[in-house]
């Protein structure tokens, strides 16, 4: 099974922001509040928010790491 944890910005109502911040004026952006990570695959539903990227990244690895339960084996 493949896990992928994403962290993406946010607009206040906690849709996706996928615009640069350049073009905030000329799509009408309400400006980005934050950040969400979550992880997608196997029927996962984490996810966690925060004001700042950079403290999302130990959370979303931690995360990951959390759905490595056996070792790889060779085939």
């Amino acid at each position: 099974m493949r896990y992928v944890a994403s962290i993406e910005p946010v607009h206040p109502d906690g849709s996706v922001c996928t615009h640069t911040p350049r073009t905030r004026r000329e799509t009408g952006c309400a400006g980005r509040t934050g950040y969400v990570a979550s992880c997608d695959g196997g029927g996962c539903t984490w996810s966690k928010a925060d004001r700042r990227r950079k403290s999302l990244v130990a959370e979303r690895t931690s995360h990951l790491t959390s759905h490595l339960t056996a070792p790889a084996t060779s085939h």
